[in-house]
């Protein structure tokens, strides 16, 4: 449960890194996220 709560956090953290390099892109920036929870669970993201 300790290494998915901390894989969790590396995802937000990049997320959050993410996140503040399209908000000071000067132009035109796009972020699409799909999660899908799957069985176990086990959960994919797709950027």
């Amino acid at each position: 449960m300790r290494e998915s709560i901390a894989k969790y956090s590396d995802v937000k953290k990049k997320l959050c890194e993410l996140y503040d390099e399209l908000i000071g892109h000067d132009g035109f920036a796009d972020l699409k996220l799909e999660i899908r929870l799957l069985r176990r669970g086990q959960i994919e993201a797709l950027p």
